[in-house]
């Protein structure tokens, strides 16, 4: 066998069903009703209750091919052999004729299906047979016209003459093709089944193509469907309110029929379904899903209510607008010091699936500068800022309400203090007026006298004599807040001797304002890191970790490569 495809399709009763439910053959699974019973045999579902519930039935289809067919063997089913005994005679002599060359049980059946085909014609309007005449006889030996149960009875009554166990099958004739269509009276059919060993049953038809004048016609109704309220605004990840009605042309109510709920950015375009209810009297109130994973933006609300029985589709599409909530948070240090600059980001992101929200304007109010920024791919803006006086600072985030999103606001406080005053150093005393001017004069002796002796050497490079005085990075420390304490300094007079603008007077976050123009914009990071460290370390009383001066080392190190590579 050669497995094909599995389909799925759904069976809305138009009214009460009982017994053997349709389906089709090779049915793996039935979805919607409870106390169905299986004939493995006759391989049908049987609902002991009655019922008038929508089911689903999933299959598989199967396709042979004809070297397949010409090595299987028909199941000898006893209960598929009967044929009447005042027909036998002359059964076996038609069957026999028409099967004459035929080699294979399957090369007969289909010689079979192909003689009846040909041979006689479809007639609604065909003569019964007469009284006390069997009407298969009747059809293949003197009417030679009939329908669907003539032509599959003839079928299986010559089939069975030649020793093949078929069986005759009652059921409809559907448009596979179809997404909807009504199953009616009209539809009922007659076809035949026969079972190979190792491949199952195999459907004949021996009907010809049916002739459509003729057949009966069934009104069907058209149907009105109408939004009659539905939330203007839904945010993504809640939930909306849609009412409506759904009636005959004459606003008559009805019940039992299926709404669909849709939103789609254009007209005629599902994009994604939201909710599904039942009509009853007319009315249907479904909660629909606005899932996170939706654009925010202006939507089409798609209402359609499926055919069912005698009533028609129709359609409703009122505008819908899709919304997002936000949350604003704020990145910014605890502390700072007068006249530090403090880097300050801001992100937006939206509430209903936490991603960021790009393009927006923010509003930022530092003590009371006031700035309008607009965040990046990430949804993030960034500031510094410089604060110029001593006290608690609040930094206040807020977006405004738009068309799409809705507005949020943050805030986050700082403490601002005095820097503590360091400890002047050695060199910062004896460079303190007035001992600068009474070592000035006795270094202008001291640098003379050297001048005259040397004057002779001056082929000597100057960079040569800054590099044999410059001390290599301190690794000794008593504890990691020495260690970044000694770390911080090295870089300072590093920097010192390399940068312009960088002098004995300069606080910390001087020193990084001046590097900052020599450096590119990925060292800010590791120069803001290594200064706080310093901070920490040098005025406050808290015990850096290890983790701390290994970072302020592993910035040092950095920043030392940038610098030697741009100044």
């Amino acid at each position: 066998s050669a497995f094909e495809q599995r389909f799925f399709f759904a069976v809305r009763p138009i009214g009460m069903m009982s017994g053997n439910i349709p389906g089709t053959l090779y049915t793996i699974r039935v979805g919607g009703l409870e106390e169905l019973e299986y004939n493995r045999h006759l391989e049908l579902f049987n609902s002991i209750e009655p019922f008038n519930r929508t089911y689903g039935i999933e299959h598989e289809v199967y396709r042979f091919t004809e070297r397949t067919f010409d090595s299987a063997e028909i199941t000898p089913f006893t209960d598929y052999l009967d044929i009447p005994e005042d027909m036998k005679e002359s059964l076996e002599e038609l069957a026999q004729n028409i099967v004459e060359g035929a080699s294979t049980p399957y090369a007969e059946l289909k010689a079979v299906e192909d003689y009846l085909k040909a041979s006689y014609v479809y007639d609604q309007g065909y003569e019964r047979a007469p009284n006390g005449t069997d009407p298969v006889e009747w059809f293949l030996f003197e009417e030679a016209k009939g329908l669907c149960t003539q032509f599959n009875s003839a079928f299986v009554l010559l089939a069975r003459s030649l020793g093949i166990a078929v069986r005759p099958v009652a059921g409809y004739l559907i448009n596979p093709e179809a997404t909807h269509q009504f199953v009616l009276n009209r539809d009922a059919h007659l076809w035949a089944e026969a079972h190979f060993e190792g491949l199952g049953w195999v459907t004949f038809d021996a009907t010809p193509p049916r002739e459509e004048e003729g057949q009966p016609q069934v009104s069907t109704y058209k149907t009105v469907t109408n939004i009659t309220y539905n939330d203007p605004v839904a945010l993504k990840g809640g939930t909306f309110q849609v009412h409506g009605t759904v009636t005959l042309e004459n606003g008559t109510g009805v019940s039992g029929l299926t709404v669909e709920l849709f939103l789609t950015l254009k007209k005629n375009e599902t994009d994604a379904a939201c909710g599904t209810g039942v009509v009853q009297k007319g009315l249907f109130n479904i909660t629909c899903d606005a899932i996170p994973d939706l654009a925010v933006g202006d939507y089409n609300l798609i209402a359609h209510t499926l055919p069912g029985g005698i009533y028609e589709e129709s359609w409703s599409d009122p505008p819908i607008r899709i919304m997002a909530d936000t949350n604003v948070t704020i990145q910014a240090p605890a502390s700072a010091n007068v006249g530090d600059r403090v880097s300050i980001h801001g992100t937006l992101l939206d509430k209903s699936n936490g991603q960021p929200i790009p393009n927006a304007t923010l509003t930022i109010k530092v003590g009371n500068e006031t700035r309008s920024l607009r965040t990046d791919r990430e949804g993030t803006i960034r500031l510094s800022h410089t604060f110029e006086d001593e006290g608690n600072a609040t930094v206040e985030l807020a977006l405004d309400d738009s068309d799409y999103y809705l507005g949020s606001e943050s805030s986050f406080g700082i403490a601002v203090r005095i820097p503590p005053t360091p400890k002047p150093s050695v060199f910062m005393i004896i460079t303190t007026f007035p001992y600068n001017v009474i070592i000035f004069a006795g270094f202008a002796v001291v640098i003379g006298s050297v001048l005259v002796l040397t004057r002779k050497k001056e082929g000597i490079a100057q960079s040569a004599i800054v590099e044999e005085a410059e001390e290599e990075m301190p690794r000794d420390y008593e504890d990691y807040k020495d260690g970044i304490v000694k770390l911080f300094n090295w870089f300072y007079a590093r920097s010192r001797r390399r940068l312009e603008g960088i002098d004995d007077s300069l606080t910390p976050r001087e020193v990084q304002d001046v590097v900052l123009q020599w450096i590119p914009e990925k060292g800010e990071p590791a120069l803001e890191y290594l200064v706080t460290a310093f901070e920490i370390a040098d005025y406050s009383a808290s015990n850096p970790s290890q983790e701390m001066y290994e970072k302020s080392l592993a910035a040092v190190e950095l920043l030392g490569g940038m610098i030697d590579r741009g100044a």
